[in-house]
């Protein structure tokens, strides 16, 4: 390859010492100027964007801000903005007189943001043509601006059908290539150029304003609105909650290894939401129990002879489709526990069951359908069980509460069988483990392989103050565990 034909894409430029050369204004501007690109550089893609510690807003005993002479206290912190550009605070008070740009005019709750900034003592240093050298510092610059909505920083969730390897993950995450989720946003700005700072406090300071990091929400309110005729005189808020972990981005030493530690990258099918949510069992509660007739009811939803809606029988839908061949009477279990008269042992007997597969609209899969995965699934006691167990007077669950002790029974899909169409061992969490998780993915509860378990109690008649009293009618396909689907999660 000629040598002419070398791209020109060289990023770094620094100069070359000689002994005895003379040291340039521009030779030594450009060496300064090649170290802080590389840590620029360093700093976005290695730790990522956001807070790296500190920079926490004072609060009292009550977790309400403290406010002294107007002023509002930040600890001493370290962040990185979206060019990898270090924003260092040695900690102190900020009153509404230190904000740049545009100060607050009413009334509301404002985001506080920290920016990076430059400023010097001696005259208007931004001026090019200025004869001399001055010492320019870098340090911040805060603004408040109007709304305070909390911070996603979730990863991005792959589509159900994309069955990513953690090497694929990897690839597409840092940009090596296109793939079933996007490059991380923070890297769109490693190769950008930055753009000039703005001009605040009469030329003596620059600040980026579009790149500030959110740090917290903070109340703005008139300070004098309980005397009558003043003017508005607006301040830090007292008595009010700092708000800062639901809205600041945190710099992790490697957003991508925490997306992966995290299970971000593997993300099997878990149960989505299921019928009796409403009848499981947390806590042992001797007066927690299931009314006969609501349990008789949903078992026999789907048996067409008694011309019954499906829906409201014992569902399971899942996150991601399952492959239909893993769904069977072996990986999914119904099981009533029975005390015995004599030894008082509780004896499990297996209810005889048909598993029908369903899809995204809860409508049973005929047997010869083309869709190899499900999306659900429908446990139906065959029709023997029933008539002998439901609907005979010597039910065996009666009599066993009739001697005042309540049918146990356990609902077990095992995830070792059970395979979604990635061929991933499903997730045995309990749906509303990820609750109050802002992601959905809770580190270090994911169950893959392991036996999701549910468990509810059976009398004759329902337990005051229980939601149980007269509920004849169970909720369709969907409504079951509505808390915690993932549409309202």
């Amino acid at each position: 390859m000629a040598h002419d034909s070398f791209p020109s894409q060289c990023w770094s430029r620094t100069p070359y010492y000689r002994p005895g050369g003379k040291l340039s204004a521009e030779q030594l501007n450009a060496g300064q100027a090649d170290a802080v690109k590389r840590d620029r550089l360093v700093n976005v893609a290695m730790h990522g964007v956001g807070v790296v510690f500190g920079l926490a807003i004072l609060a009292g005993e009550q977790g309400h801000i403290v406010i002294e002479e107007g002023c509002i206290h930040i600890s001493c912190g370290l962040a990185f903005d979206r060019y990898g550009r270090m924003l260092f605070w040695r900690g102190g008070w900020l009153s509404l007189g230190h904000i740049v740009g545009c100060k607050p005019e009413r009334q509301g709750r404002y985001t506080l943001r920290i920016h990076y900034a430059e400023k010097s003592d001696s005259g208007d240093a931004f001026d090019p043509c200025r004869e001399g050298s001055d010492w320019v510092d870098r340090c911040v610059a805060f603004t408040l601006e109007a709304s305070c909505e909390p911070w996603n920083g979730c990863p991005p969730e792959p589509p159900c059908d994309a069955c990513l390897t953690r090497g694929e993950w990897i690839c597409t995450r840092n940009g090596t290539h296109q793939g079933a989720v996007p490059m991380d946003d923070q890297l769109a700005y490693a190769c950008a150029e930055i753009p000039d700072l703005a001009a605040s406090d009469c030329g003596r300071v620059a600040y980026d304003p579009d790149a500030g990091l959110p740090l917290s929400c903070i109340e703005i309110c008139d300070l004098d609105r309980d005397k009558e005729d003043c003017d508005q005189r607006l301040g830090f808020c007292p008595c009010t909650p700092v708000e800062s972990c639901r809205i600041r981005p945190v710099a992790y030493r490697n957003p991508l290894l925490r997306e992966l530690i995290d299970g971000a990258d593997m993300r099997p099918a878990k149960i989505e939401s299921y019928s009796w949510a409403d009848w499981r069992m947390d806590c042992w509660d001797d007066r927690h129990r299931v009314p006969f007739k609501a349990f008789k009811q949903r078992a026999m939803a789907c048996d067409p002879d008694c011309s019954a809606d499906h829906k409201k029988g014992f569902w399971v839908k899942f996150t991601c489709p399952v492959q239909r061949c893993t769904l069977h009477p072996l990986s999914v279990l119904m099981e009533i526990y029975i005390r015995e008269n004599r030894p008082h042992y509780w004896k499990p007997l297996r209810i005889p069951i048909e598993v029908r597969h369903l899809d995204e609209n809860g409508e049973v899969l005929a047997e010869d359908a083309d869709d190899e995965c499900a999306r659900g699934l429908l446990i139906c006691p065959l029709k023997d069980w029933i008539r002998y167990e439901l609907e005979d007077e010597n039910s065996t669950i009666l009599d066993c509460a009739n001697r005042g002790q309540l049918a146990r029974v356990e609902i077990t899909l095992r995830g070792q069988i059970i395979r979604d169409c990635c061929g991933l061992m499903i997730d045995a969490r309990p749906p509303d483990i990820d609750v109050d998780d802002p992601c959905g993915n809770r580190a270090g509860q994911a169950r893959p392989g392991d036996d999701w378990i549910s468990v509810f109690r059976v009398g004759p008649n329902a337990s005051p103050g229980h939601g149980y009293n007269d509920r004849d009618d169970p909720g369709g396909y969907g409504s079951g565990d509505a808390d915690y689907s993932q549409e309202q999660r």
